[in-house]
């Protein structure tokens, strides 16, 4: 009967103790899903592309626009890919060919943009960035392979 009693009260301890290890796990998988969210997170405010009519497809950006960005706290990995993909060589080869800005206007309206800077040029050029992550349902054409590109709009 002792002994009856003492095994209830050690798998009772057991039981106790897988669940409160379980329930530590699943706190650590969640925070873990949560820091990875956070990473992914995009800190530019959501914002469409206003006049696509104004895109600019060939401006290079000068020292002076660097430095701008510089001030602004943007990282140098993230100004050097502005610079490597803010041309329009560099977008997705449907935009690299479009013939009217009426075609490039339906097809900006779609992609999900992020406005990164306003302030370059003398305030007169904005900065827009197009994920890839957050526009994978655009059609392969309108998609660089897996990677970012930039949007230079001039106000």
């Amino acid at each position: 009967m002792v002994v009856n009693f003492i095994m209830n009260k050690i798998l009772s301890f057991l039981f106790i103790f897988c669940l409160i290890a379980a329930c530590k796990t699943q706190s650590t998988t969640q925070k873990t899903a949560l820091k990875s969210a956070e990473k992914t997170a995009i800190p530019f405010p959501k914002k469409k592309i206003e006049d696509v009519n104004k895109i600019w497809g060939a401006y290079i950006l000068t020292p002076e626009d660097m430095q701008i960005l510089e001030k602004q706290k943007l990282s140098k990995a993230t100004i050097q890919n502005i610079v490597a993909f803010s041309h329009e060589s560099t977008w997705p080869l449907a935009l690299q060919n479009m013939t009217s800005a009426a075609k490039r206007k339906e097809i900006f309206a779609l992609y999900n943009t992020y406005l990164i800077s306003s302030q370059i040029d003398e305030p007169d050029l904005s900065i827009y960035y197009v994920p890839f992550a957050q526009n994978s349902q655009m059609p392969d054409s309108l998609l660089l392979d897996k990677e970012d590109f930039y949007v230079i709009v001039k106000k």
